[in-house]
């Protein structure tokens, strides 16, 4: 592998009859309150992206609540399209994605490397490496309960590269089908560099897809990670989320032409689709977090737009900024 063979199609489980196709081996990675079903469409239009999550998905939610969440939903347009899902015990997870399977995901995730002091008191997301039992028997449930391609994100945790490497061989070994590794512990959430020893270390001795994930910001930190671990692709979320045509620009290897001010419209537009009203104000504070660090003074937009009360009031507050310092972008 090497940074061209990004470009190459990528099959999950092939001998499966479900198997999956990735015409890139880039992953836009699931995060709360960001990638939704809009934000996921625009990162399509824009080319690059392979394969494509959902937010984060309680499976107790889904046993409890049925399939009412809007979460769940709009993701026909994107494709492949895998449901990332929140798991701290086996009772109901059978009966979950049953249900799940009826909305006709492309596969699932299990999320192992969630650091939010929430997910983590719940026993969920990275949590699930301190408990080693307990995972595997959620991964080996959650495999017998669905023939779709199941892969697993996941944080390197406390373990030692040795100890690292025998957890995720007995992980294999219940027949996932893709790994995606972030080589931080839980402590550093995303700080410090990412520890690719990690991923080096554990590629050359299992059989199935490994991406690389953290702290992929730019299309020479793309390399690089190419170049230090040789994954099978890379999965991107937060510099994603700055930037929305850094899978296009991987692919292609040059920068890409910007507009700012039409992608916020777009993302705008977006959420009256997909998010209920009452959430729309929210979502776009949590995008505009970081999309503002586009700017030099970025800070500034973002902290007036966090005190504003609904989306008109951000949007005045958001043209206005990005109109006067069209000058002072990074």
């Amino acid at each position: 592998m090497g940074y061209l063979d990004l470009k190459k199609e990528l099959v999950l489980a092939p001998q499966s009859e479900n198997k999956v196709r990735l015409k890139t081996r880039l992953a836009l990675a699931p995060m709360a309150g960001i990638t939704h079903a809009g934000f996921r469409l625009i990162i399509k239009r824009i080319g690059g992206c392979g394969i494509f999550f959902s937010e984060l998905i309680p499976s107790l939610s889904v046993l409890n609540q049925g399939l009412k969440h809007f979460s769940l939903y709009n993701h026909y347009e994107v494709n492949p399209f895998f449901y990332q899902l929140l798991v701290n015990r086996t009772d109901g997870l059978s009966e979950a994605i049953s249900m799940l399977e009826t909305l006709n995901p492309d596969g699932f995730d299990l999320n192992m490397g969630c650091t939010a002091p929430i997910v983590l008191k719940k026993g969920g997301g990275a949590a699930l490496l301190n408990n080693p039992e307990l995972a595997l028997m959620i991964i080996r449930t959650l495999r017998r309960s669905t023939s779709k391609p199941f892969t697993i994100k996941l944080r390197t945790g406390k373990f030692s590269k040795t100890e690292f490497l025998e957890f995720v061989k007995s992980i294999v070994g219940e027949g996932i089908d893709a790994l995606i590794i972030h080589p931080r512990d839980i402590k550093s959430r995303f700080t410090g560099k990412p520890c690719w020893d990690y991923v080096n270390f554990v590629i050359p001795e299992i059989d199935i897809p490994v991406f690389a994930n953290g702290s992929i910001n730019t299309n020479d930190d793309a390399k690089k990670v190419m170049e230090t671990c040789d994954p099978s692709g890379l999965m991107i979320g937060r510099a994603a989320v700055k930037n929305p045509w850094i899978f296009k620009e991987i692919i292609e290897d040059r920068i890409s032409e910007k507009h700012f001010v039409n992608l916020l419209k777009e993302y705008i537009n977006e959420l009256e689709k997909v998010i209920p009203e009452e959430r729309r104000a929210g979502r776009l504070k949590e995008f505009i977090s970081y999309f503002a660090k586009n700017y030099a003074f970025g800070h500034l937009w973002e902290t007036k737009v966090q005190n504003a009360k609904n989306v008109s009031e951000i949007e005045k507050i958001s043209y206005d900024f990005m109109n006067r310092n069209e000058a002072y972008m990074n």
